[in-house]
């Protein structure tokens, strides 16, 4: 697993639609060389704010997080951010609207997340079972597919 973290610089970008744009060439580039040199991988990416109560000053981290995304060397690294992205402000969106009152303080930065997946990658595999049974079907295939 690889976790790449893309800082935010600019305390005052408080608007995670602008921070997103500011981020997706870096996002787009980290999943092309990842898929280049893995050829599948699963990834995620979340979002880390600071949030402020107005009334009380108080301060509470808060994440955004999209879901594991599965992608092949075929994949449009540019059309899954724009998955990522949606999932992000409706994440976000969704937390506002709650009417709890918290603002956002400061972007912190995003984390991406790169896993290595193997789909199917081993499937022929002869294993001898170590007893007899007529109830079991144990397949020995000779052409190693």
């Amino acid at each position: 697993m690889r976790t790449f973290f893309i800082k935010n610089n600019d305390p005052t970008l408080l608007d995670i639609n602008q921070h997103l744009f500011k981020i997706k060439f870096s996002v787009v580039k980290i999943l092309e060389d990842s898929l280049s040199e893995l050829e599948s991988i699963k990834s995620n990416l979340i979002v880390h704010i600071e949030c402020i109560l107005p009334k009380e000053g108080e301060l509470q981290g808060v994440s955004f997080k999209t879901r594991n995304e599965t992608l092949y060397r075929a994949h449009n690294c540019t059309a899954v951010f724009k998955t990522f992205e949606s999932s992000i402000k409706k994440e976000s969106a969704d937390f506002y609207l709650k009417g709890s009152g918290w603002s956002i303080n400061k972007i912190l930065g995003t984390e991406l997340r790169v896993n290595k997946f193997n789909a199917l990658s081993s499937g022929s595999s002869y294993i001898k079972l170590p007893f007899r049974c007529s109830f079991i079907v144990n397949v020995q295939n000779k052409d190693a597919r």
